[in-house]
């Protein structure tokens, strides 16, 4: 995890839900390459550049830098740029995230079967050098909704799964946020 990274004191991991890796973490052919194809898809290695919002980081991967959206959730909005009106929640789910991940941090990006939106950004299941499955902790502290647009949904039901956990336990943004 990323220095300070954000956990509850009593369970050591957001919403009490298990240990690192829980969430299938990828195998990695070698952690040390960049590019690396797998037979299951596409694994990138890259460095954290700087996170941008709750559910998008840039990173630099093979000598590029690159926008990353996390697939199958979404945070608030953080009003930050001026083109969205900030949203209850977005800050908090930003520093989370920046909890988790800081610049320069080691991390992997399982693309997803659609590699890229409509805005260019890659889209990734992002999974940290310690094996926490980014996109699910985000969403199991409380700071996201599912989000589940095809082809990516191979995470889609266990994120749904976690998101109502979090309602229910009033984790993150639906504590705050009185949704």
């Amino acid at each position: 995890m990323g220095a300070g990274a954000c956990q509850p004191a009593d369970s050591g991991h957001p919403a009490g839900l298990g240990e690192p890796g829980e969430w299938g973490t990828p195998a990695y052919v070698d952690a040390t390459a960049s590019p690396a194809v797998e037979e299951s898809g596409v694994v990138l290695r890259a460095v954290v550049d700087r996170v941008v919002d709750g559910d998008t980081i840039r990173v630099v991967a093979d000598d590029s830098e690159e926008s990353v959206r996390l697939i199958g959730i979404d945070t608030p909005e953080t009003g930050a740029g001026g083109v969205t009106e900030a949203e209850c929640g977005g800050s908090e789910a930003t520093a989370f995230v920046s909890a988790m991940v800081s610049e320069g941090d080691i991390v992997f990006l399982e693309l997803g079967d659609e590699q890229r939106d409509r805005y260019g950004r890659l889209l990734a299941y992002v999974h940290t050098i310690d094996l926490e499955f980014l996109n699910m902790e985000i969403a199991a502290a409380g700071y996201a909704e599912a989000l589940p647009i095809e082809p990516n949904t191979k995470w889609a039901g266990d994120i749904d799964v976690v998101v109502e956990r979090a309602k229910d336990k009033g984790l993150g943004m639906w504590a705050s946020c009185g949704q």
